[in-house]
C-alpha cells in the first residue's frame, strides 16, 4: 500500500509591497506625486527599484502590470540583494532564466491553451496570492507548496506542462484531493524559496544580535572572553534558527553518536596578528549548520496478508 501525493502528472518579514509605480506602456511612468518622465523602460524600472530601498521593512519584489520581457531586469537586480522576487507569467513558459537564486515564478494558466486575455484578472495577481500566503508565516516555520490562497483560481493544466513548469523550477496553483494547493515551492535556480528566506533570517538576525553586542558593551576586549562572547551571540542565533525550523535539531544516527545540529569556531586571541588586532577586525569566526529541510512527498510500501 502506498500513501503519497497524487503523481505530479494528476490532476519577520511580512510586507508585500512597499510601493507603487504605474508603468504606461513602452517609456514612461506616472509616480505617487503625478510628474511622468521618459525615460527607456528598463532605466526606469532600475531606479524605481533602486528607489524602493530607500524604504526599509519589506522583503518580497512583486511585479504587476509591466510586461513579462521585463522580469528578469528585475531578476538581475534582485540576485545583487537581500529581497526575493515574485511574478506571474501567463505563458507555457517562464520568462525568467534558470540562474536566480532570489526569484520565483508562478504560472498563472487555467488552461493549457489559455491566451493572456482568456486568463482570469485575479490569476494575474497568483504571485501576490502566494507571498502574501507564505510570508504571514515567519520565517522557518513554512514551505511554498501545499498552501491554500484566496481569490485566485486553480488551474487545471495538462500533465505534460505541469511536467515542464516542474522540470522548469517554476511554481503553480491547482487542486489535489479536492483542495486548491500551491505546487513545489522552488526559485529558479532550483532551490527551495524557504531555504533561500531561512538563510535571509539567519543572516540578519546574527548581524543584528552581533551589532547589539557591540552597541550595548562599553568595549568587547580583544581577548579570548570577548572573543567568547561574539560567539555566544552567534550559538543564541542559531539556536533561534533552530526554533523556527531553519536549522536541524541535534540527532543520533545509526551507530549512536550525537550529530549536532551546528557548530562555531572563532579563532584564539593569541594565534591573532598584531596588525589585525590593531585595526580592530575580529576574522575567522564561522559555523556549520545542517538545514532541517522539510517533507514534501511520501511513499508507504505495505503487504496486507491473511
Amino acid at each position: 500500500m502506498s500513501v503519497f501525493p497524487p503523481p505530479i502528472c494528476a490532476a519577520t518579514c511580512k510586507t508585500v509591497i512597499t510601493q507603487s509605480v504605474h508603468f504606461d506602456g513602452t517609456s514612461k511612468y506616472t509616480a505617487h506625486d503625478g510628474a511622468v518622465t521618459v525615460l527607456p523602460l528598463e532605466t526606469d524600472l532600475a531606479n524605481a527599484l533602486d528607489t524602493a530601498l530607500e524604504t526599509t521593512g519589506w522583503y518580497v519584489i512583486c511585479t504587476a502590470g509591466i510586461d513579462e520581457s521585463l522580469y528578469e531586469t528585475v531578476a538581475e537586480w534582485t540576485e545583487a540583494q537581500v529581497k526575493l522576487f515574485g511574478y506571474t507569467y501567463l505563458s507555457d513558459t517562464d520568462p525568467v532564466g534558470e540562474i536566480f537564486f532570489r526569484s520565483h515564478g508562478w504560472c498563472g494558466l487555467i488552461d493549457d491553451d489559455d491566451l493572456p486575455g482568456d486568463v482570469p484578472q485575479a490569476n494575474h495577481y497568483l504571485n501576490v496570492a502566494a507571498v502574501a500566503k507564505c510570508l504571514s508565516f515567519p520565517a522557518g516555520s513554512e514551505t511554498w507548496a501545499y498552501k491554500r490562497l484566496a481569490s485566485v483560481y486553480p488551474s487545471k493544466l495538462s500533465s505534460t506542462l505541469i511536467k515542464s513548469i516542474t522540470d522548469g523550477n517554476s511554481n503553480y496553483f491547482t487542486q489535489i484531493a479536492g483542495r486548491n494547493v500551491t505546487m513545489n515551492g522552488k526559485v529558479r535556480a532550483n532551490e527551495w524559496i524557504d531555504v533561500i528566506r531561512g538563510r535571509d533570517w539567519l543572516q540578519n538576525d546574527m548581524q543584528l544580535r552581533i551589532f547589539s553586542l557591540l552597541l550595548m558593551r562599553p568595549k568587547i576586549p580583544y581577548t579570548n572572553s570577548g572573543i567568547a562572547l561574539v560567539q555566544n551571540e552567534m550559538i543564541a542565533s542559531l539556536k533561534s534558527a533552530r526554533d523556527r525550523g531553519i536549522v536541524a535539531e541535534d540527532e543520533f544516527n545509526e551507530d549512536g553518536e550525537l550529530v549536532p545540529g551546528f557548530t562555531t569556531w572563532v579563532p584564539n586571541s593569541l594565534s591573532i596578528p598584531a596588525s589585525q588586532k590593531a585595526a580592530r577586525n575580529l576574522e575567522g569566526c564561522g559555523f556549520n549548520a545542517r538545514l532541517a529541510g522539510a517533507i514534501h512527498a511520501v511513499r508507504v510500501d505495505g503487504v496486507l496478508t491473511y
